[in-house]
């Protein structure tokens, strides 16, 4: 979870897009940089407000969404049409023995997925060799300011596969960490 919240507390310090090069963390050009430099009032308002969750995430933990895809939901957020949504999960690899090659066992995603009438869609994390991902959700140009969109913040796991041991543990912990800017 502190590198959750750590990474959900950073800003653009090359301009090279919001999250890295785009909205959802890519490992392998945004490694480049990282998320970013931390922001300490950022950081702080995390802390404050308590919008960070860990959990050891079971398989009994995801529910169907779908054809191939199964969730568990982290948090329900009110987002206003001019306020950003960064969040950030992150795990460990597998390591089985102390001198062995961490491995990921699972491929998580973030998703951070909005309905109502005020900027609908899903936003999905995107990297496959990493324990890191993250995504942040632009204002939404041309709604009222004060227009609100229902947001359930989610980690999915990819093709809705089930949730692989790491040796003899059958759980997977897991940070999540969001920030309202």
């Amino acid at each position: 979870v502190n590198k959750a919240i750590l990474m959900a507390a950073t800003r653009d310090a090359n301009a090279d897009g919001a999250v890295g090069k785009s909205t959802s963390w890519s490992s392998t050009p945004d490694s480049e940089d990282g998320g970013g430099q931390i922001n300490f009032g950022f950081l702080s308002s995390i802390l404050s407000n308590n919008t960070y969750h860990f959990t050891n995430l079971a398989d009994a933990n995801f529910v169907s969404c779908g054809t191939g895809c199964r969730k568990y939901t982290v948090t329900t957020l009110t987002v206003q049409a001019a306020r950003r949504v960064r969040a950030a999960l992150a795990w460990q690899s597998c390591m089985t023995s102390e001198g062995s090659t961490p491995v990921l066992n699972n491929d998580l995603d973030l998703v951070l997925s909005c309905t109502g009438t005020v900027c609908p869609g899903v936003l999905q994390s995107n990297t496959a060799v990493s324990e890191l991902e993250m995504l942040e959700r632009q204002v939404c140009v041309g709604a009222p300011k004060a227009a609100t969109a229902t947001c359930s913040l989610e980690v999915r796991i990819k093709n809705g596969a089930p949730l692989l041991p790491c040796g003899s543990t059958t759980t997977e912990r897991i940070g999540v960490a969001w920030r309202l800017q």
